[in-house]
């Protein structure tokens, strides 16, 4: 397997590839943009899903109606992980290409999956980081790269409260059935009106940790349990897999 980590994508490769990245990264706007000639199959439509779910012989029936060289896009691809068996077979028999999105490459790594023995580059885009959330941007793209190297979670999420949407938590990260509700903030100095969203997730099941980062040096620990971390803390649970309690 070939990976490349890239913070976000600009070219296709000439061959078929992978390529992860969270929910409203801009995978499909990018792939559709990039190549717009491709035959595309997205498993976030339901009835799409279920039908190549009950049979995935389907898909590679669909895919003998295209011609050698034609780019196929399959978004979501670690939805339906057996598919990747009728990829690898059209990748050697019908000279097929393929753009495989996904968000969760750890789906696939953990699930005995055909990853097509080398015959896909392995790529990742994360978000743009733009001006105001530059900091929340740069902890996104090391959530994401720990989390694909490693046991850092299964599924990452951002939270809010379904009665405000002024309360929330930047970063949910799901491992095991477990939660650890992050927040981040580009500030030095600590204000208590930075932990409403942290309190307010207090009363999710199975909470295992929460934890504020800022550029400060303090680190502090509220009544509630809630856990201030200086930005070197954080990276230091980074590079000794510690950030889970």
């Amino acid at each position: 397997m070939v990976k490349e980590v890239l913070p976000r994508i600009t070219v296709a490769p000439k061959g078929s590839f992978f390529l992860f990245g969270a929910r409203g990264v801009g995978k499909s706007t990018w792939a559709r943009e990039t190549l717009p000639g491709a035959r595309r199959f997205d498993l976030l439509d339901e009835g799409l899903f279920q039908s190549f779910l009950a049979d995935p012989a389907l898909f590679g029936a669909e895919l003998r109606t295209l011609e050698p060289d034609s780019w196929v896009v399959v978004d979501e691809v670690q939805r339906i992980p057996g598919l990747l068996n009728e990829v690898h077979r059209a990748i050697e028999e019908l000279g097929l290409r393929f753009a495989l999105l996904g968000s969760s490459a750890r789906k696939l790594k953990t699930a005995g999956t055909n990853l097509l023995a080398g015959r896909a580059l392995w790529r990742t885009m994360y978000p743009s980081e733009e001006a105001g959330s530059l900091f929340e941007g740069w902890i996104h793209t090391l959530l994401r790269a720990y989390g694909d190297t490693g046991p850092l979670f299964d599924e990452i999420a951002y939270w809010s409260p379904a009665e405000t949407r002024s309360v929330e938590v930047d970063f949910l990260l799901q491992r095991g059935g477990e939660h650890l509700a992050l927040e981040v903030k580009a500030g030095a100095r600590f204000a208590p009106a930075w932990l409403s969203g942290l309190t307010a997730i207090g009363d999710l099941p199975r909470l295992a940790r929460r934890v504020l980062v800022y550029t400060g040096t303090r680190e502090l620990r509220t009544p509630e349990g809630i856990e201030v971390w200086p930005l070197a803390k954080l990276l230091t649970a980074f590079a000794e897999e510690s950030l889970w309690p």
